[in-house]
């Protein structure tokens, strides 16, 4: 039986390639025969931003059904820290990648004390090769 692998994604003024990063998971859902899922923690305001979000994963659902997604929105600005811990209280998987290129988040990682072991690492973007193949 594989793991269950929860991908979390923090999303503040970092949207570089954040579409790509939200299509990578569920592109890597295609090889894992284990549950999959995706955690959006974002302050984004209602935006068109927000709304590319909502595009891309509503779109991806319809060949992807078996991928859980979710999106965690705080009406006011928080810090990436409070985002990861957020993502992580909310995830189920053994394993949880978490995209985020902010060095601080290691430490969140490092320190987290959930009512579990889990295995979690923390990588830049989400379609990192390495990361995905090590996961298959």
């Amino acid at each position: 039986m594989h793991p269950t692998v929860s991908f979390i994604l923090p999303v503040q003024n970092n949207i570089e390639f954040l579409m790509e990063q939200i299509n990578a998971v569920f592109k890597f859902s295609e090889r894992y025969q284990g549950f999959c899922e995706l955690i959006i923690v974002s302050d984004l305001p209602e935006n068109g931003v927000f709304n590319l979000i909502w595009l891309t994963i509503k779109l991806n659902k319809i060949t992807h059904p078996h991928v859980r997604a979710r999106i965690i929105r705080y009406a006011s600005h928080v810090e990436i820290e409070e985002l990861v811990k957020t993502g992580l209280k909310n995830a189920l998987g053994e394993k949880i990648v978490i995209a985020a290129n902010t060095p601080q988040i290691g430490n969140v990682a490092d320190e987290w004390d959930g009512f579990t072991k889990r295995d979690i690492t923390v990588v830049r973007f989400l379609f990192e090769e390495n990361v995905l193949k090590n996961l298959a």
